[in-house]
C-alpha cells in the first residue's frame, strides 16, 4: 500500500462476539474545506439553483422568458422550446434543478459540525461528484448553443457558468484521493453520455402551445332581487331572452372590437349600417324637393294670372312644355340619384363577423390575406420582424395554396418593440423596424386592399424581414408612390396598428405568432401543415 494510501485510510477491525469473525473497514480520511470557502461556494450554487428553478417554470407553464424573445442571436424560447432542452420529455432545467437542490443540500452536510466526519466526507465527495457533472453538462449545452442551434439563452448561460465557477472551485481545493475524483468524473460522464444519446435519438419537440378559452361566468348581485345572484354573460356570449322583470341584466360588451376612425378614413372600409338606411333619405327628401318647387311654381302661375288677365293670354297662347320639361328634368335627376344610391349600397358588403378568444371584428375592415367571405376565416397576430413568424408563414401560405378561396386570414401585425408595443419590456435588434413595417403593411391595405396579399407575402420572403426603404419601394411599385407616401403622412395607419397591439394585450400578449381562433389560440411556431389543415376546419368556419 501506498504511503498516500496509508495516510488517507485507517483501518478499523470489528470482531464478532464468539471472536471468530473480523471484518476489515477502511474509512476514508482527508481534510473537508473550510466553512468560509463553502459559505462563498453556496452563492454560485444559490444561484444556478434559482435560474433553473425559475427555466423549469417558464418551461412548464409555457411562459414568455423576461428579457429574451425574438432575437437573432439571444432568444431563449429557440433553445428551452427545441429537442435538446428535454430528455424523454423531461426539461433538463428541472433536472438541472434537481442537481443544485442535492448540492445545496450535501454542502450543508458537509458544514454541520453535528454530522460524523465520515457523513461530511461522503457529502463532500457528492459535491464533487455533482459539480462535476453540472460543469460537464454546462460544457455540452453551450456547444449546442453556439454550432447547434446557433441562439444563446442569456439565463441558461448564467446557469451553465456558475456550475462551470463550482466545478473549477472545488477541484482546486479538492483533497478527496484521486480514485474518488475518477469514479465520480466517470459517472457523471456516463450519465451525460446517456442523455446526449436519449437527445440525439429523440424528434423534435413542438415549439408552439395551445391555449383553450373557456368563457367565465361571474355571479353577481342582483339589488333588484333581494341579495339573489344573477349570471352576466362574458363577452361575445348571447344570453337567451326572458321574461322575468325582475332580472335586471346590465347591458353586456358583445366583444366587437372596431377599427380606428379618423378624418382620411375611406367610406367604403366602414360596415354597412343596418339601423338608417342614409341613402334613402337623400332620395326621399331630393324628390320632396323637387316636387314642392313645381307645386310653387304652378302657385306662382296662378297668382300672376289672377292680378294680370293679359298675363293669363300670353300663357294660354304659351306651349305647355316649360313646367313638363322640368318635372321631366327633375325625374331624371331624381331617378339618376336613385340608381347611384343603390349602386352605392351594393358596394357595401354585408359585415363578415370573425370571433377570436371572446373578440369579434368585422373582416371587411381589417387588413386580410384573401377574401373576407370566405368559408374559414381567423385572425393571426405576428411581427414581420420575428423569426417565429417568418417560419409559421410558411406552413400557413401552404395552406392557403391547399384550400385555395376558402381560406383568409386576417392579418394583423403588432410590432415586437417598445417605442410602439407597451406591452413588450426589451427591445432587441431584429425588431429594430418593426414599427415601420407594420404600419406600411397596413397603409398598402388602405392604399389598394387587392395588392394587399402580395406584399404580405413579398415581405415574408426570405430568412430575414427586408429593411424598411426596401419595403418602401416595393410598396411604391405595388400601390404608386405618391398614394402609399401619402397615407404614410396621415395618422390612420398606425392608429390601425396601435388598435392591433390592443387585441394583442386583450388576448394577453406573450408570444407571437398567434393563430386566434373563436375557443383557442395557437402561441408560438407551427410548422405542421396537416394538423395546421385539421385546426382551420376544426375551428376556423364561421
Amino acid at each position: 500500500m501506498s504511503s498516500i494510501s496509508k495516510n488517507l485510510l485507517k483501518p478499523i477491525e470489528a470482531v464478532s462476539d464468539d471472536g471468530n469473525n473480523r471484518v476489515r473497514v477502511n474509512f476514508l480520511r482527508f481534510a473537508l474545506p473550510s466553512k468560509w470557502f463553502l459559505a462563498l461556494l453556496a452563492i454560485p450554487m444559490l444561484t444556478a439553483l434559482g435560474i433553473s428553478a425559475y427555466l423549469t417554470y417558464v418551461t412548464v407553464t409555457a411562459s414568455e422568458i423576461a428579457g429574451c424573445s425574438g432575437g437573432q442571436l439571444f432568444d431563449c424560447a429557440h433553445v428551452i422550446y427545441s429537442k435538446w432542452s428535454k430528455m424523454l420529455g423531461i426539461p433538463v432545467s428541472s433536472m438541472a434543478l434537481g442537481t443544485y437542490v442535492a448540492m445545496v443540500a450535501a454542502t450543508i452536510v458537509t458544514a454541520t459540525d453535528r454530522f460524523s466526519d465520515s457523513v461530511r466526507q461522503m457529502a463532500w465527495i457528492a459535491v464533487t461528484g455533482l459539480a462535476i457533472a453540472a460543469s460537464l453538462a454546462a460544457l455540452y449545452f453551450i456547444f449546442l448553443q453556439v454550432f447547434v442551434l446557433k441562439h444563446l439563452c442569456p439565463w441558461c448561460l448564467g446557469a451553465h457558468g456558475c456550475g462551470l465557477v463550482i466545478a473549477i472551485a472545488i477541484l482546486s481545493v479538492s483533497r478527496i484521493p484521486m480514485p474518488q475524483t475518477f469514479s465520480v468524473s466517470g459517472l457523471a460522464a456516463a450519465g451525460l453520455a446517456v442523455m446526449i444519446g436519449v437527445q440525439v435519438n429523440s424528434e423534435e419537440p413542438p415549439k408552439f402551445v395551445i391555449k383553450e378559452y373557456v368563457p367565465v361566468v361571474i355571479p353577481k348581485e342582483n339589488p333588484a332581487s333581494q341579495g339573489e345572484t344573477y349570471v352576466v354573460a362574458p363577452a361575445g356570449i348571447e344570453m337567451p331572452p326572458t321574461d322575468d322583470d325582475d332580472m335586471m341584466l346590465p347591458p353586456a360588451d358583445d366583444g366587437f372590437f372596431a377599427p380606428p376612425v379618423e378624418d382620411d378614413f375611406e367610406a367604403d372600409m366602414e360596415p354597412p349600417s343596418e339601423d338608417i338606411d342614409e341613402v334613402t333619405e337623400v332620395e326621399t327628401a331630393a324628390i320632396s324637393l323637387g316636387s314642392t318647387a313645381a307645386y310653387g311654381q304652378k302657385f306662382l302661375s296662378q297668382l300672376a294670372v289672377i292680378q294680370n288677365p293679359r298675363l293669363a293670354l300670353m300663357l294660354l297662347q304659351e306651349p305647355v312644355t316649360q313646367e313638363s320639361g322640368q318635372m321631366q328634368k327633375q325625374q331624371a335627376d331624381d331617378k339618376k340619384k336613385a340608381e347611384m344610391a343603390a349602386k352605392a349600397k351594393q358596394k357595401k358588403p354585408t359585415p363578415r363577423i370573425v370571433q377570436f378568444m371572446g373578440r369579434k371584428i368585422n373582416a371587411y375592415q381589417w387588413p386580410i390575406d384573401g377574401k373576407p367571405d370566405a368559408k374559414y376565416v381567423f385572425v393571426e397576430m405576428f411581427d414581420y420582424t420575428c423569426p417565429h413568424c417568418r417560419t409559421t408563414s410558411r406552413a400557413l401560405f401552404d395552406a392557403k395554396a391547399r384550400l385555395g378561396d376558402d381560406l383568409a386570414i386576417v392579418a394583423l401585425p403588432v410590432p415586437m418593440s417598445t417605442r410602439c408595443n407597451s406591452a413588450v419590456t426589451q427591445d432587441h435588434e431584429v425588431h429594430l423596424q418593426a414599427c415601420e413595417l407594420s404600419t406600411l403593411a397596413v397603409a398598402v391595405w388602405r392604399s389598394d386592399s387587392s395588392q394587399f396579399s402580395t406584399f404580405h407575402r413579398w415581405m415574408f420572403e426570405g430568412k430575414d424581414a427586408p429593411n424598411y426603404q426596401t419595403a418602401l419601394a416595393k410598396a411604391g411599385e405595388l400601390v404608386g408612390k405618391e398614394r402609399i407616401e401619402k397615407e404614410l403622412k396621415g395618422k390612420t395607419a398606425a392608429a390601425y396598428v396601435q388598435s392591433h397591439v390592443q387585441m394583442y394585450k386583450l388576448v394577453n400578449a406573450g408570444a407571437v405568432p398567434k393563430l386566434l381562433f373563436p375557443s383557442r389560440a395557437i402561441e408560438g411556431e407551427f410548422t405542421a401543415l396537416e394538423s395546421l389543415l385539421e385546426q382551420i376546419k376544426l375551428y376556423a368556419a364561421q
